[in-house]
């Protein structure tokens, strides 16, 4: 009994029965008798739970400092950018300031800010209705700025926190400001005596991180270099940029080389200024300078460049790696096959690491061919992107492509490079076959690039000998007893002419037809390898007396002057066989019903004198 009341007192909250209840809502008193005593027991939190808890508060302010500080570099960047713009957008391109001229250099006008930019100032890129679009740099960077800061979510720009400008860059400029303020006679004797040399900067820098980065090393209006942290008298040699990004274990050496340079400065400052008037480099202590060049030169141990960067470029028969890599570059893609609707949709992500094709470097794109089948006919592409590490996201699409394609076709992928001034030349390219993809989407991730081998271009050649496909819609109507046989289109047609196309044309017969009475066709379509006709022809026949025919579809090539070129034919009957026989018997086993399907055509002419 006592443990039964001793565990009711340690547990507060035990909800009454039905007749407590009545009871005390009768009384008022309320729900439990417990609901006078205190619920907790009042003591104060641990010193280390008080610690813990700080830390969680603590490294929630460091998350959104660090936030903050991201914000604040991407708006610097765009600032850095709207102060580098040169032109008025008019007359001259708003950001590089090249003038635009009939025969030169043509604007483009950005679709949000309506100014004028060159091509190489804009951004070729799509709005949520995938319609393309033309935007300069300023406003495509813009709209990275509201998607980035999470600013489109909230309808206005998040708190930030600008970078804060180096402390050597400062200080440096603070030197230059007292010394130049003394004498104008002896701060261009100054700027004489002292010797320019470039400084180095790591490829690939942009012009908005030149204003946050560690190097000190830029030309003063007067024409003086800045003083670094070496010292004034070492100024003579400025160092490379990076230099200034020394290991930890010479910050130390460098504080100190700092305050010398400071008290030097203040030193000549104080002393008469004629001996500024005769500086010169001879004048540099010799022991002092020594220990600054062992300084620099213990910091360019520590960050040059490894030999593998300026290895020899990869030669045709030379491998990075035992993979099988060519050092052509990867590619990222992937595939969907419908085959309910007959579509191959191929979605080309991106590439990386490409190789450079001459001096003019590299302007990708990706070419999609589907072999076998005719050269120009199933060839897609991407639009092109000047970068090494293009980013396309585009999906090209092949229609008519049926179960029988994807059980023995090869999706060869070719990266390309664009040339203006010749012919475009293969970077690298990868072949896919069909049948590993199934029916689900498969994504296919840094697949290496490799170069065309002999076997690639004896496969190019053999598969140049496909006729090509056709879509038929078969439908038979009871109520006036007609067989309606629709001419869609075709697809991957073989090219007949010398320009590499043809003029083709359908013509269907139902067989037997001894005085071609059942003779119908379409219009010809020009210079085309993938027609559309959608056309529809009707023959009356009775039900029973379509079992005995045969459905004769050719395709031809017009040609003006002399004899049509036959492309392919079809043969849809009871001596037809595989897809052709099945749809034919099973447009007849269902009437009022339409069947449509694609067929591969054949080079078999059974009736040549017609």
């Amino acid at each position: 009994m006592t443990d039964r009341n001793r565990k009711a007192s340690t547990n507060a909250w035990i909800c009454p029965n039905d007749r407590q209840l009545c009871l005390r809502a009768k009384l008022n008193i309320g729900w439990s008798y417990h609901s006078d005593s205190p619920r907790g027991s009042g003591n104060e939190l641990a010193q280390n739970e008080k610690k813990q808890i700080m830390q969680v508060l603590q490294k929630a302010e460091n998350l959104e400092k660090m936030e903050q500080e991201r914000i604040g570099r991407l708006v610097e960047k765009l600032d850095n950018m709207k102060n580098h713009a040169v032109g008025d957008g008019e007359r001259s391109c708003i950001l590089c300031g090249v003038t635009f001229s009939t025969f030169g250099t043509t604007p483009t006008p950005c679709n949000d800010c309506k100014k004028g930019v060159c091509s190489k100032c804009g951004v070729d890129t799509y709005n949520s209705r995938k319609q393309p679009l033309w935007l300069c740099k300023l406003c495509s960077e813009q709209r990275e700025l509201l998607k980035r800061s999470g600013a489109w979510f909230y309808k206005s720009m998040p708190s930030y926190i600008m970078p804060v400008k180096n402390a050597d860059n400062l200080g440096s400029k603070n030197i230059r400001s007292t010394a130049s303020a003394t004498s104008s006679t002896s701060k261009d004797n100054y700027g004489t005596s002292l010797t320019k040399r470039p400084t180095m900067q790591a490829d690939g820098s942009s012009e908005d991180e030149t204003d946050t980065s560690l190097s000190t090393d830029s030309d003063t209006d007067d024409g003086s270099s800045n003083d670094d942290s070496i010292g004034i008298n070492d100024s003579v040699k400025p160092r490379p940029a990076w230099a200034s990004l020394a290991h930890k274990d010479h910050s130390s050496n460098s504080e100190i080389s700092l305050k010398k340079s400071m008290d030097d400065e203040r030193n000549e400052e104080s002393s008469d200024y004629s001996s500024e008037v005769s500086f010169s480099a001879s004048k540099v202590n010799p022991k002092e300078k020594a220990e600054n060049e062992n300084e620099i030169n213990l910091a360019f141990q520590e960050f040059k460049p490894s030999q593998a960067d300026f290895r020899s470029p990869i030669t045709e028969n030379e491998s990075i790696d035992s993979t099988g890599n060519e050092g052509l570059g990867s590619l990222d893609f992937s595939v969907l096959f419908e085959p309910i609707d007959f579509k191959l949709h191929v979605t080309i992500i991106k590439a990386k690491n490409l190789k450079g094709m001459g001096k003019h470097g590299v302007d990708p794109y990706v070419k999609l061919q589907l072999l076998p089948g005719s050269s120009k006919s199933n060839k897609m592409r991407t639009k092109q992107s000047k970068t090494c590490n293009p980013e396309f996201n585009e999906t090209l699409t092949y229609l008519g492509v049926t179960k029988d394609d994807i059980a023995r076709k090869t999706l060869r992928v070719y990266v390309m490079n664009h040339d203006r001034f010749s012919s475009d030349t293969v970077i690298g390219i990868y072949n896919l076959k069909l049948k590993d993809i199934g029916d689900v989407m498969k994504r296919f991730n840094d697949v290496p690039l490799h170069k065309i081998s002999q076997e690639d271009l004896e496969e190019d050649r053999v598969n140049s000998i496909e006729r090509g496909r056709i879509e038929i819609s078969l439908k038979y109507v009871t109520a006036t007893r007609t067989l309606e046989v629709g001419i869609i289109q075709c697809i991957g047609l073989k090219a007949m002419d010398a320009s590499g196309y043809s003029d083709p044309y359908v013509k269907c017969y139902l067989r037997p037809d001894k005085y071609k009475i059942t003779k119908q066709k379409t219009s010809v379509k020009r210079r085309t390898l993938n027609p559309k006709f959608n056309a529809v022809f009707k023959y009356k026949y009775a039900h029973s007396e379509l079992a005995g025919k045969t459905l004769d579809i050719q395709v031809w090539d017009r040609d003006i002057g002399r004899k049509n070129d036959f492309i392919g034919g079809v043969y849809l009957g009871k001596d037809s066989s595989g897809d052709q026989l099945r749809h034919w018997f099973q447009t007849l086993k269902t009437p009022n019903a339409k069947f449509t399907h694609f067929h591969t055509l054949t080079d078999e002419l059974r009736h040549p004198a017609e």
